[in-house]
């Protein structure tokens, strides 16, 4: 896995948010609350830089929810740059 990696802006975002959770599941609702376009493609272009994270689903009655949570990193930077297109160290 690479550990200088360029990510997007709402790449960061993403994670930012799974990582200030410390691996409590952040629902789907709270990921579409960042107001980011395509959250799902997010978590899967993180998971290919090496991020390990978790999803489950739930039903409460007809309403289906998902969640995810961080539970690793696998060479990828942990902490991610929060301005620019710079890259995590």
């Amino acid at each position: 896995m690479k550990t200088n990696v360029a990510m997007s802006k709402a790449q960061r975002r993403v994670l930012k948010l799974l990582e200030s959770r410390s691996g409590e599941w952040v629902s789907r609702f709270e990921l579409m609350g960042l107001g980011i376009t395509g959250y799902r493609q997010r978590i899967r272009e993180l998971r290919q830089l090496g991020f390990q994270i978790e999803n489950k689903r739930s039903y409460a009655g007809k309403v289906r929810d998902s969640c995810y949570r961080l539970v690793g990193n696998s060479g990828a930077a942990s902490s991610a740059p929060t301005s620019g297109q710079g890259q995590a160290a």
